[in-house]
């Protein structure tokens, strides 16, 4: 029974800064140098990936900011559906109630996070404590066990979404102590 979820993310990026700058280049518009990238404002850097400039998201506490030389983007918390700077890495949403997976250049939902530590983006890896949780909630991993918010039963992961597992009866309700999850 997996009862929280680490996965690591990358907090920052760090590429060059632009050479001259001549104002926010446009997004979607092409660029020379792969790498360089500069704040667009405090909360969104510009990059240069793959011959097109693209937005990237820096909702971190650290936002976006500009040394003489780089640019640095707080990558640790982050809002579905807005760009995101490296594929395959993981944040907290900006309310620490869900995990996000960076995938086709967008934060993603991975799996919902209320349990009573949230998620918590505060260190090296993104933790999201998915022992409470209700029906049709977004979840990462086939097989997980949660409780449901109410006590009243065991949820799983199937699919991606929380599902019943296991109804508590009379007198029992769904407890996590420890690494124990179920009707007690």
């Amino acid at each position: 029974m997996k009862i929280k979820t680490t996965l690591v993310y990358l907090s920052f990026i760090v590429i060059p800064l632009l050479a001259c700058k001549k104002g926010t280049p446009e997004v979607g518009s092409a660029c020379e140098n792969d790498g360089e990238a500069s704040c667009k404002d405090d909360k969104t850097m510009i990059s240069c990936e793959e011959g097109k400039w693209h937005e990237v998201s820096c909702k971190g506490p650290k936002g976006c900011a500009e040394t003489d030389t780089l640019a640095n983007c707080d990558m640790s918390n982050g809002v579905a559906g807005e760009p995101c700077g490296t594929e395959e890495s993981y944040a907290c949403s900006t309310d620490g109630k869900t995990l996000l997976k960076c995938a086709e250049t967008k934060w993603q939902l991975e799996s919902a996070c209320k349990g009573p530590k949230g998620c918590d983006s505060s260190g090296p890896t993104a933790d999201c404590d998915n022992t409470i949780a209700e029906m049709s909630d977004v979840c990462s991993d086939d097989g997980d066990l949660a409780c449901s918010k109410d006590g009243k039963a065991v949820l799983k992961c199937q699919g991606k979404k929380m599902t019943q597992d296991e109804a508590c009866g009379d007198g029992t309700t769904c407890k996590v102590e420890g690494n124990t999850l179920g009707c007690q």
